[in-house]
């Protein structure tokens, strides 16, 4: 691989999560994680010049986008002023993944909410699955920890009202969708957006959950390897 991979993080932002997928790809992979701030809400807008300052204009890559990041990707994408050769979106949407619940969760005073202690029951059920190790989820906690709570409500509010589905017909470079076939947090309806609105899109199914990524790094190690070379 002689293209540069660009890992976007999913709604903690951090990119430390990408580190069980980072030791399963080969050396030779030229991969850099771009992570969002976590003392400082932005809007959609601010993450994506956030990331778009951080990729080479003139060189060719490749885009790796965790559920959050899915919108982000798309609209670097739109833009045109990168050399993006190909996407791979992992357990992402292309507008709202929930949007009755985020919807509601917008009116709530989601900052004091967030700086509780995310009990481990939820965090196994939506994010790990019944496999899940108290290490996983425990590591999981202290990195989410780490983002200041008003930095994920903004990033839940932004997760209510995005919708970038009149933009994915423009998208014309080959992509795939790594699909959690046990994913709590975002339906297989999700997929199908992707599926009416890239023409180039290979669908990958790998049994676990929404963070697919942690959960079964080999398996997802090997889908992007067969993406990116």
């Amino acid at each position: 691989m002689d293209k540069k991979l660009f890992l976007l993080p999913g709604l903690d932002g951090t990119g430390t999560l990408f580190d069980p997928l980072l030791r399963e790809l080969p050396t030779k992979c030229v991969l850099e994680v771009i992570s969002y701030p976590t003392d400082q809400p932005q809007t959609f807008e601010q993450h994506v010049e956030h990331v778009a300052e951080r990729l080479p204009k003139h060189t060719p890559i490749i885009l790796l986008a965790e559920s959050f990041s899915g919108p982000v990707a798309i609209e670097i994408l739109s833009s045109g002023e990168f050399q993006i050769e190909r996407v791979i979106f992992v357990a992402t949407f292309v507008k709202s993944p929930q949007p009755t619940i985020l919807g509601v969760a917008k009116h709530l005073p989601l900052s004091s909410l967030l700086q509780l202690n995310l009990p481990s029951v939820l965090v196994r059920y939506y994010c790990f699955g019944k496999k899940a190790t108290e290490t996983q989820i425990e590591l999981f906690k202290k990195n989410v920890g780490k983002v200041a709570p008003e930095v994920l409500a903004q990033r839940l509010k932004i997760l209510a009202t995005v919708d970038l589905t009149n933009k994915l017909k423009d998208i014309k470079v080959p992509c795939c969708y790594i699909q959690a076939k046990n994913d709590k947090l975002v339906s297989s309806g999700a997929v199908t957006d992707f599926e009416k609105g890239i023409k180039k899109l290979r669908v990958h199914r790998i049994n676990g959950p929404h963070l697919i990524l942690q959960a079964e790094p080999k398996a997802c190690a090997e889908v992007i390897c067969q993406e990116v070379t």
